[in-house]
């Protein structure tokens, strides 16, 4: 109907101004763009449950608002210490309440782990970004298997970057245990995940080509007294036969 052809050209347009508005948040004064990442995480908030037109396009909306929310963040790397703490908060709250996958908690998840991968170098906020990657260590059961390949390509991703300088034993905990989990998880995850730590070895001893990852520092080695342990469990779930 012209109504709904009506509505659909506001939605563009609202979409347009917004995604606009975005790009710009890199010359807003630090008031602005804390309430626009504010406006942002209300309207990427989603119940889920009903499966009507009106929830699917809420959805979508909701899905919109984190894409653009990512962005945002990504824009203000240089602003990282303070937008952070609201970025976080809203995107573990969404994956922590989730009781089963949706396109929603989907989104949600790659969003975080792309911020992930892109901020784990600074190191303002690095023990930041690993207790954001906690959350993927207690999904709930449905969640983590239909996510289990993602998560893994995202864990692969942080420890194959040229930029990878992890400098605490407690940050490597974290890669060994959602390795470890990946490889728990069998198919493309645990293929995923065995790559992932047997590039990991390599470069920690100097063995890799050179030009496919740089070796590092001496600084950053994964290979601890006080992360032995878990790096042990995670060969010993990459080693394991299929289930």
């Amino acid at each position: 109907t012209d109504a709904a052809v009506e509505a659909a050209a506001r939605q563009c347009a609202d979409a347009a101004a917004l995604r606009h508005l975005v790009l710009r948040s890199k010359r807003m004064q630090a008031d602005g763009l804390v309430y626009l990442i504010k406006a942002l995480i209300v309207a990427s908030q989603h119940g889920g449950g009903s499966r009507t037109t009106h929830a699917l396009h809420s959805e979508h909306g909701a899905i919109f608002c984190l894409e653009l929310l990512t962005t945002v963040t990504l824009l203000n790397q240089d602003r990282i210490v303070f937008v952070w703490v609201l970025v976080y908060e809203h995107f573990t709250s969404v994956i922590e309440s989730a009781e089963e996958p949706s396109l929603y908690v989907e989104k949600a998840i790659i969003c975080l782990l792309l911020l992930c991968v892109k901020l784990l170098p600074q190191v303002e906020v690095q023990e930041r970004i690993f207790r954001a990657l906690r959350v993927f260590l207690s999904l709930q059961p449905a969640v983590a298997h239909a996510m289990a390949e993602s998560i893994a390509v995202g864990v692969a991703n942080i420890l194959q970057s040229p930029h990878l300088n992890i400098t605490s034993s407690a940050g490597w905990n974290v890669m060994f245990s959602l390795l470890r989990a990946c490889c728990d998880r069998g198919g493309g995850a645990r293929a995923r995940g065995f790559g992932a730590l047997r590039d990991l070895l390599l470069r920690k001893s100097g063995t890799a080509s050179p030009s496919v990852r740089a070796p590092l520092p001496a600084h950053a080695t994964p290979l601890r007294p006080d992360t032995f342990i878990p790096c042990l469990e995670a060969l010993c779930a990459a080693a394991a036969l299929p289930r």
